[in-house]
């Protein structure tokens, strides 16, 4: 028990305290870290089960802060003010005119809590839509999925069904002298129609950023392949379909984003994605106490990163796209702080500014400090809100989809299965025994890019397989073998704004890959 808690009894009865509620940005809120198949770039997993999302709770102005921030500010005032230390709930004890200007501090930071949440809109069209319907004739669509909820401003939010199909996959062997086992490996297919948002208030309310993931993926069919020899079963090799595309663009009220994917091998091959993201404006003019919020999150956050992947096999090292980050370092309301410099002079007249991991909070006294602090703050965050428009095409398939600048973007649109393409001995003394080993292959294409500067830079790369030749265990001595006859080809690009080029020259059976770029 905390001793002041001892203490506090003997000095004010208990009808002397009034107690507060905590305001919104005090209230733990849990985050969890989401695991989406496109981060990956695979859906295809072999003995990778996921384990229990780590689970964090985090209030964005902790409750020890509020009693701090009460107690300097009835400093500052002359008050009698009287703050219980531990919370919650707030307790407050002084005058009638104490008490109810305590309340209104407290009401101002609720204020500035709830205009942090952003409602998200998205409506997946199982079909190619072109412009913005609106809303209402978006809902009247045959077949639209329809997703809504509300995210606060850094945070991230999934819609959607997800799907998760386990599968035998390969075997585990291990020997000893005079025997030796073999352990199935349980993968896991993983399909469905997924959307991944997180949302970042910019322009003090008047605009949101977005970072999107959209995952369709449906399985085509599962094979049974069986390796031939008595020492290990038959094994399973799903087939699935997919097509994923990782945007990011600037949301202001009354407009969509769009994502366009035509000529997919998923569903009926066309899907149309429209996502609306909203918040509500910091106002205009100051409270009369308190403090006004200047919303950092999309400068203080960590740039989204896709980790690298490959077409698999015997293509690993050639058919690839490499992990890719964001451009922007993270800029934490500190050192925006720190940005603006100090004249100390002046900065012992002036009320503290206070801040968080995602929050400045400048006294409403001090409206030239907010006008600075303001002008800074718009001219970092228009470097990040520049977005452009980019079209792929290649043969059939034609994807449409925004970019941000700085922010990784990353479309995938083809096949991916599993063969088992090669065996390991394993030995013992009077024994020996074949360990399988399989991989997940992909066909299609792979592209990704960045907006740097006024530059979009990127690469590619277009795989495919031709045939599976069947090598039984009399020819291949272990086992039955799978063994690919693949293709492909790979690209890298630098489009300027409104320009357009080929990324992927055409093929002797593949058609190239045209990469088209709008204005910013």
């Amino acid at each position: 028990m905390n001793p002041l808690l001892a203490v506090l009894p003997l000095c004010l009865t208990p009808q002397d305290w009034t107690a507060l509620p905590l305001p919104d940005p005090s209230l733990p809120r849990t985050r969890a870290e989401v695991d989406l198949p496109a981060s990956r770039g695979r859906h295809l997993r072999f003995g990778e089960w996921e384990s229990d999302p780590a689970l964090d709770e985090v209030a964005e102005i902790p409750a020890n802060l509020v009693v701090q921030w009460l107690q300097e500010e009835a400093r500052r005032r002359g008050s009698l003010l009287s703050v219980a230390p531990n919370t919650p709930p707030l307790l407050v004890s002084g005058g009638e005119d104490d008490v109810a200007w305590a309340r209104e501090l407290v009401d101002g930071l609720d204020a500035i809590g709830r205009r942090l949440d952003v409602t998200v809109d998205a409506w997946l069209v199982p079909d190619r839509v072109t412009g913005d319907p609106g809303p209402a004739a978006l809902e009247a669509l045959e077949g639209v999925r329809r997703w809504n909820g509300e995210v606060r401003s850094g945070d991230g939010m999934l819609f959607g069904d997800a799907h998760r199909r386990a599968f035998l996959a390969d075997y585990e062997v291990e020997v000893a002298t005079d025997s030796g086992v073999a352990a199935p490996v349980i993968g896991q297919a993983l399909t469905g129609e997924q959307l991944y948002v997180s949302v970042h208030r910019v322009d003090g309310g008047r605009g949101v950023q977005v970072f999107g993931v959209l995952d369709l993926a449906e399985l085509d069919r599962v094979e049974e392949f069986d390796p031939g020899t008595p020492d290990l079963g038959a094994t399973e090799q799903p087939v699935v379909d997919l097509a994923q595309v990782c945007f990011s663009g600037h949301v202001v009220p009354g407009e969509a984003l769009r994502v366009s994917i035509v000529g997919s091998a998923v569903g009926g091959g066309d899907w149309t994605l429209f996502l609306r993201a909203t918040t509500t404006p910091d106002p205009a003019e100051p409270p009369s106490i308190g403090w006004r919020a200047l919303d950092l999150a999309l400068l203080a956050s960590d740039s989204s990163e896709l980790p690298a992947m490959n077409a698999g096999s015997s293509l690993t090292r050639h058919a690839r796209l490499s992990e890719l980050g964001g451009a922007h370092a993270s800029t934490p309301p500190s050192g925006v702080l720190a940005l603006l410099g100090r004249d100390r002079r002046r900065d012992v007249e002036r009320p503290a500014v206070q801040w968080t991991d995602h929050l400045l909070l400048v006294h409403s006294d001090d409206a030239e400090r907010y006008r600075e602090l303001s002008a800074l703050v718009a001219q970092l965050e228009s470097v990040r809100t520049k977005t452009t428009q980019c079209r792929l095409e290649l043969g059939a398939l034609v994807v449409e989809l925004p970019v941000a600048s700085g922010l990784p973007a990353r479309v995938l649109a083809g096949t991916e299965r599993c063969v088992l393409i090669d065996y390991d001995a394993e030995i013992a003394p009077n024994t020996w025994m074949p360990a399988p080993r399989s991989e997940s292959i992909f066909d299609g294409l792979a592209w990704q890019a960045r907006l740097s500067g006024d530059d979009l830079v990127g690469e590619c790369f277009r795989s495919s397989t031709d045939e599976i030749r069947v090598r039984d265990r009399s020819r291949a001595s272990l086992g039955t073998v799978q063994l690919p006859s693949r293709r492909f080809a790979a690209g890298r690009g630098k489009l300027a704004a409104g320009s357009r080029a080929v990324w992927i020259p055409p093929g002797t059976h593949e058609a190239a890959l045209l990469v088209t770029r709008g204005s910013l």
